[in-house]
This record gives structure tokens, sequence and C-alpha cells, in this order.
């Protein structure tokens, strides 16, 4: 039949002149005369086969929800644009001319990318401050049986001042040296000490830790190495500092990055760090020479700023003086002084000299899981399944990324612990604000469970887990529980996915292995974090529903994948009758709770 060829990077579409009857098989060809950019022709034709439906396609697409929302406040600057619609789209509708974001009327430059029923904005460069933004997908889009948008659609959000900023992973000590911490008097400290490689430690007692000390020892100096880094970190950032100097005492400062370019000190009142009710608020200062906090001054926390998220990036060192309250982190290139009855919350990291306490209070930020924060990790979404691999977001988990390396999983792991109830759980990784971990088998019976994260002798206020009996996900390649899917081909370890280096599209009929997790109990349940066998297998005690494309597969094992801890697997051989294409959705579903949607290329 007549039609159009479109083409796009390494996709080739063919719009028919008229519409595809109902019922009919059609038969596509992609002939030798098909050349890739050097000239090089298909081996051989291409033809394959696909039946239309009982009816055509009339149905517009709608947008379902964006991100950020129609009319949000304090967007951060470095956000990007999103759109999900009622159903897959067609992508080569979806560029910078159907989906665009305006500011006053004038275009801000970006790319657009989409995969299934999603699209993305993504700017050039980050957002301006304190700006409204107009973003607009004109009535151009369309979905893959050509239907377009019923009108234009368009919403408006504004951003916030520096809330782009992200924390500074610092190492999760309340005092930490690199040549000594020398206190007099009686000093409280809640939090580890340590300093390295320098050897001294003094004064306690007759002060008192509510920690551990280390002193120049293995975990002393692979904090000193996340200090540098963390400097390192503060001292690099560069957008849209504000300039401060001199006396900054009175003073009320938004979340942002300020930058003072020689020595700073609070002296003619207190300072207020305001985070305007955001809770995730940062503020950094740089300053190129040394602060100094007068006695009695005091640094305020107001609008839901937290002391976690406060950092203090001196060039040479800092000195708090007698009973000043100080909040915030202070990375000092040099030293530290703290005088009589000085109150500090957050952390006092001196790389190379001394921090020299004198009957002071010191309370290291306790870690923080974020409230609704534990999901799936594979389709992030709540709740969780026993058993399943699950992701904690929040703070102060850990100064660097940390992985376990073998089985079993550690139940402490960059020094930091999370508890499910009562049980220390296995630890896959941890992170500044995430933490990896396998839900308890023993957490069957429970629906609401408390969770807890310990770390530099601190525990986290508590949480809750909702734990139901399926919660099932499948995890895909950019880990974010949409898009391409992670299923291979068997029994290849291609991925079912548009020819190139992830893999080549599945043929109907061929087998694909499903990896995702939250599927439910097992037989021949392994402990926690330990990994299934391979013989005897681990069956769940029900199949899933899977489907691709809105087809029934059939679906011929499902249960933990041998070798892995809550990593499961789901064989399933695609229908002879689903439909083809780059972005075929695959969905399943257990016990009656439907995954999240992923997609596979399926010829």
């Amino acid at each position: 039949m007549s039609g159009t060829v479109s083409y796009s990077g390494v996709t080739a579409i063919f719009t028919p002149g008229s519409p595809l009857k109902p019922n009919t098989v059609y038969t596509a060809t992609a002939t030798t005369g098909i050349k890739d950019l050097a000239g090089n022709p298909l081996l051989s034709p291409y033809v394959w086969t696909f039946t239309t439906g009982a009816a055509v396609d009339t149905t517009p697409p709608t947008v379902s929800f964006t991100s950020p929302p129609n009319g949000a406040l304090q967007v951060t600057t470095s956000s990007n644009v999103a759109a999900s619609f009622s159903e897959p789209m067609n992508p080569l509708t979806l560029n910078t001319a159907t989906f665009l974001l305006t500011q006053g009327g004038v275009r801000v430059a970006g790319t657009v990318t989409s995969s299934g029923s999603s699209a993305t904005f993504i700017p050039t460069v980050n957002l301006a401050p304190n700006t409204t933004y107009t973003a607009v997908i004109t009535n151009v889009a369309a979905d893959l049986a050509g239907n377009a948008l019923g009108s234009t659609y368009q919403w408006t959000f504004t951003t916030g001042t520096g809330a782009e900023l992200m924390p500074v992973c610092l190492a999760n000590f309340a005092i930490l040296s690199g040549a000594g911490v020398v206190a007099t008097g009686q000093n409280v400290i809640t939090g580890d000490i340590g300093v390295s490689p320098g050897t001294l430690i003094s004064g306690f007692p007759p002060g008192t830790i509510i920690g551990a000390m280390h002193a120049a020892d293995a975990i002393a100096a692979a904090a000193m190495v996340d200090v540098a880094a963390g400097y390192l970190d503060a001292f690099a950032r560069s957008v849209g500092p504000v300039a401060i100097s001199g006396d900054i005492g009175g003073r009320t400062f938004t979340p942002g990055l300020y930058k003072a370019a020689s020595s700073v000190t609070i002296t003619s009142g207190d300072v207020t760090l305001d985070a305007k009710g955001n809770a995730n608020a940062v503020f950094i200062f740089q300053v190129a020479s040394s602060i100094g906090l007068s006695p009695g001054r005091k640094i305020l926390l107001t609008g839901g700023a937290q002391t976690f998220n406060v950092f203090w990036q001196v060039g040479t060192s800092a000195s708090l003086g007698a009973a000043s309250t100080f909040q915030g982190n202070i990375l000092a290139n040099q030293s530290i002084t703290v005088d009589t009855g000085a109150t500090v919350f957050g952390r006092l990291l001196a790389k190379t000299g001394t921090v020299t306490l004198q009957a002071s209070v010191v309370t290291s930020p306790a870690p923080y899981i974020a409230v609704g924060g534990i999901f799936n990790a594979a389709s992030w979404s709540r709740p969780v399944a026993p058993g399943s691999i699950a992701a904690v977001f929040g703070n102060n988990f850990g100064s660097s990324v940390a992985a376990a390396s073998s089985y079993p999983l550690p139940t402490t792991l960059g020094g930091a612990t999370i508890r499910v109830g009562a049980q220390a759980v296995p630890l896959f990784m941890t992170a500044c604000n995430q933490m990896n971990l396998q839900i308890p088998w023993e957490a069957v019976p429970q629906t609401q469970v408390p969770v807890t994260v310990s770390v530099g002798g601190q525990t986290s206020i508590q949480q809750t887990a909702t734990v139901v009996p399926f919660a099932p996900g499948i995890f895909s390649v950019n880990m974010l529980g949409s898009g391409q899917a992670m299923a291979q081909i068997w029994p290849s370890i291609q991925l079912a996915a548009p020819a190139g280096p992830l893999g080549r599209p599945v043929i109907r009929g061929e087998y694909i292995i499903i990896f995702g997790t939250g599927l439910g109990t097992v037989s021949n349940q392994p402990t926690n974090g330990a990994p299934a066998l391979s013989n005897p297998l681990s069956f769940t005690p029900t199949l899933p529903i899977v489907m691709v494309g809105g087809v029934a597969a059939k679906v011929t094992y499902s249960g933990l994948a041998p070798g892995f801890a809550g990593l499961y697997q789901v064989n399933a051989v695609i229908p002879l009758t689903a439909p083809a294409g780059p972005i075929v959705e695959l969905v399943l579903t257990m016990g009656g709770i439907v995954s999240n949607v992923v997609t596979i290329a399926v010829q």
C-alpha cells in the first residue's frame, strides 16, 4: 500500500497513506536497498507480519500528569520537565518543536527524550532561580496510531532560590582532625571522634563521648579521605554564588551558595538561615580565609532548615566564641577552635590542623530517614514485600558509596546499619542519602514495620515501612522503574531491546527472563542476605500474569534468581500475537497487584 517513510537515528517509520483495515494481516519488508552510512546494504530482505485489531484506534492521547506539577513552587533549578501520557506515544512527534519550555515568552534551549508513554525536556543549562516557567506540549504530539492530543497542553511552575544545591557528603564524625583533638573541661560530644594521620586525642575523660574514638586507625584514615573529598566538593561549587564579606551578623540568608573572598565574622547580631518551608534546602558558605563567631552570638535555623544541609567551607581556620551557638558543618582547611560554653549542632572537620575544645557541647547530625522514603528498588513505588530489594532515602547514611562485595550480605556497611523492626537487615549499598537493602523474610505477617538507621553512634528517628505480601517491580536499565526493561532473551544475556549494544528485539515465540523483586514468599527460602540456590530452585507458590503489549504471555517459571539475594526472575514466552515495535509495554501482576510498566523491543 502507499505511504511515506520517515527516519531518525536508527529508526525508520512507514506511515500508511490511509488507515489500516481492521482484522487484517499485513506484511512489511525492509529490502536490501537500505544501506548504512558506510554504504553497506542489508544482507537480505527483512520481512515480518502483523495483524490489526478489531477496530481502528481513534482515541486521542491525554496528558496524565507532569513533573513539576502545575503551579509548583520552590522547584529546583536543576530540574528537568517531564510529562506522562495516557498511552504510548510516537517518539518522532515529541521534540523541541512540540515539547517546549518558555520563560517570559522566550524559548529555553534544551533537548527532548521520550520512551513509551513519557517524555522529558532537558534544559541545556540550569533554570534561573525565583523564575516562573511555562511548559507546552502542542497538539502535534501523537500516539502510535497517529491520534494527536486533543488540544495544546500547558502548565507553569516557579523555581526556588538555591534549592538546586545538593548536600555535601561528609564523614560521619562529630569531630575529625588531621593533627589532633585537644579538649579541656567538661566537653560533651555526641558522635564519633577521630584523628588521622595524627594520633593525639586528649581530654576524654573528663570529657564525655557518646560514640566511638578512632585515633590513627583505618576508619579515621578513610574518613579523612572523605573529608578531603567533601572539602573539594564544597569549594568547587560555582553556580550563581552570592557575594558576602566582613561582618554578616544580623542578616537572614535563604538557601543557596554564598562566597566570601576573604574572612567573615558574625559579630553585630545573630545570623538566620531561612529554608522558606523547604526541608531539603541546602546552604553552602565558601569562605576563602577564616570565619569567626563572636561570643554569645548564634546561628539560627528557621523555615524547616536542617543542620545537616548547612555547610561552611573555610580556607584557613574557624573560631567559635564562648557561649556561642553554631549550626552547620565546618570543613576547615586548617584548624577549628571552640571556646568555653559554646554549643555546636553539626560537625567539626579540620583537614590539617587541630580541633581545640573548652567545655563545649558538640552534637553531630543524626541519620535521617525521609518521610515516605522507603521504596521498592525496582518500581520506585510503595509498599514493599518480604524478601524484596528496597531503597531507603534520607541523609547522613554514609560519607561515600560503599557496596557489598560478597554473600552473605553484611548488616553493617560503610559504618551504617539499618533495622527493620528490631532486626539488622542485609545491605547491598550505602551512600550519603540512600541505602539499598533486603526486607527480611520474617516481615511476612506484618503491615507496618518500624525502620531506623544507625551511623556514627547515633540512631535516626523511626519511620514506618508498609510491608504487604506482594509488591511486584520490574528492574529497568535506567534504574528508575521505567523505559527499557531488564529482560534477557534466553539463553543469551542480550536484552530484549532495540538493536544495538544492549541487545536485539526479541522474536515472537522466544523466551525472555524478566528480572524484578517483590513477588513474595518462595519455597526453599534462603536466609536473609544469602543467595538463592540453583538446586533446589526457590519457586513462588503461584505464577504471575505477564502482559506483553496487552497480550498475555505464557509463564514457565517464577522465583528467586539463583546466585542473588532478593532478586526474582520470571521466564515467559513472547506471544505470537504480541505487537511489534521498539517500545512494547511489559507489565506483570502478582496477587492482584500490578507492577511498574517497562518496555521491550519485539520483532
